[in-house]
């Protein structure tokens, strides 16, 4: 995958806070996306994952607009929820091409937007001192 984020991502907006970007997207630090032009945003409100290979060629994403806003064909993005089950953001990545997501790299990708979320909860600190 040619973009990677780590995102926070709130009821009002999408800020990178570590990402790489081999596409080109042109991403700079902290940088903020309009909430409703991401598919985050849909993962903010029900906090499942989003997987799908070939956006142009998927049942639901072949005409859902974000991947045409941005121009995508695969697309990753997993919740980060801290251990007190706070929604802190998504860990994402997309590409250009379509990929074929093994079940062993999403495991992968799971288990590291969970140790991130572990990371977060511990900087926050408890949910009623944030």
């Amino acid at each position: 995958m040619r973009f990677t984020a780590v995102a926070r991502v709130t009821d009002w907006s999408w800020t990178a806070l570590a990402f790489h970007d081999s596409l080109g997207f042109g991403m700079l630090p902290m940088q903020q996306l309009v909430l409703e032009d991401t598919i985050c945003n849909e993962i903010r409100q029900h906090r499942q994952s989003v997987i799908f290979g070939h956006a142009s060629a998927d049942a639901v994403y072949s005409t859902h607009r974000v991947p045409g806003l941005y121009g995508f064909e695969s697309y990753l993005s997993i919740p980060i929820i801290t251990p007190e089950g706070a929604f802190f953001g998504t860990l994402c990545a997309l590409d250009r091409e379509p990929k074929v997501f093994s079940a062993d790299f999403i495991l992968q990708v799971e288990s590291e937007a969970r140790w991130i979320g572990t990371q977060v909860g511990g900087l926050l600190g408890k949910p009623d001192q944030r």
